[in-house]
């Protein structure tokens, strides 16, 4: 951890009186740092952990952290959320809210009011979207640039057009299910890649999907990304720094993963590559920083295709992997690599 007089350089704990929420006092008297101040105070007062949530079609229980000085109680103003109890005491209490299922097309939205005698009530905002059915290239006009949704589910048939539109329309989308989606070719100026002639393969993730090529970041607030069950080609650059994107699971017809395809993608901590795949381009998962183990079933790994994932222990190399490039696994928490070949693979 930062030394204390680094981050709060020049500020006495003696001195310094520290305000902290209701029930919160002794976290922050056992923290590292936070417990220097000598002064800490729990203030009064009826707070909650997020003022947004978002739920798929499917029936959900979402999470809320409700910390109140006093009594409380909450209410919705939508009979689809229901809570795991009405009322409570003082304290950091956890909330679960049930939401049913979502037969519609858009989104509906509940208002969720938590209030206490004598304080503030606290509203937060829960939205539950259905499926978007999409033709190729339409993606755009079903989508409200004032309310971009955060949870996106399509069902149709989309092409490269409509990756742009989300990378370039949706930046705060936190949640992308294609599961039900179709990819198919497109040839045009309208494509992620940029604005120049380019030709994107069916059945495949575009070419940076979600990385901006000319602003050089990714979609900051990706986390989950599900792909159609008939996807075959990751392309390059597709999730390049999605810093927050953690849930990832392949389809197991994938073949390829393209070059940088997750490059410094802080939040994946394991990956899983099928059996059905052939190559995993260069960098494909370099500087993922968080990434614990890679379970690698077939293919040729590309050059640098691991390296400096600094907290990697784990490697699981199966008989089908045919090839291993300079650098794949430059990672120096490398504890444990699991070789399943009766003969190693050749390395010079």
């Amino acid at each position: 951890l930062t030394p204390f007089e680094n981050v709060f350089r020049g500020v006495s704990p003696l001195g310094c009186t520290l305000v902290v929420p209701i029930g919160s006092g002794a976290a922050y008297r056992a923290a590292e740092r936070w417990k220097d101040f000598v002064n800490i105070i729990e203030m009064p007062g009826l707070f909650v952990s997020q003022y947004k949530l978002c739920a798929g079609e499917a029936a959900d229980t979402l999470e809320l952290s409700v910390t109140s000085s006093g009594s409380w109680q909450v209410t919705s103003d939508q009979s689809w959320v229901t809570f795991s109890f009405l009322k409570r005491s003082a304290g950091i209490i956890p909330l679960q809210l049930f939401v049913e299922p979502f037969s519609g097309p858009g989104s509906r939205t509940a208002f969720i009011t938590v209030t206490a005698d004598g304080l503030e009530p606290q509203i937060v905002r829960v939205t539950q979207f259905g499926k978007l059915e999409v033709t190729p290239g339409a993606l755009a006009d079903l989508i409200e640039e004032s309310d971009p949704p955060e949870y996106l589910i399509i069902k149709g048939t989309i092409d490269a057009r409509d990756f742009r539109t989300i990378r370039d329309k949706i930046p705060e989308v936190t949640v992308i299910d294609l599961t039900e989606a179709v990819i198919v070719a497109y040839t045009g100026t309208e494509g992620p890649a940029g604005n120049s002639m380019v030709s994107y393969p069916a059945e495949t993730i575009p070419e940076s999907a979600f990385y901006d090529p000319v602003m050089f970041r990714g979609l900051s607030f990706l986390k989950t990304c599900r792909f159609p069950t008939s996807l075959k080609t990751i392309g390059k650059r597709a999730f390049m720094q999605c810093h927050e994107i953690a849930d990832v699971i392949f389809p197991g017809g994938l073949t390829s993963i393209g070059e940088q395809a997750f490059y410094w993608c802080n939040n994946l901590t394991e990956v899983i590559i099928p059996g059905n795949v052939t190559l995993l381009g260069a960098s494909s998962f370099e500087y993922c920083s968080n990434l614990v183990s890679a379970e690698i079933h077939s293919g040729a790994v590309g050059v640098n295709t691991f390296k400096d994932c600094a907290n990697m222990a784990t490697l699981t190399l199966f008989p089908a992997v045919t090839a291993i490039g300079t650098s794949a696994f430059q990672c120096k928490g490398l504890s444990s690599i699991f070789a399943y070949h009766g003969v190693p693979i050749d390395l010079t």
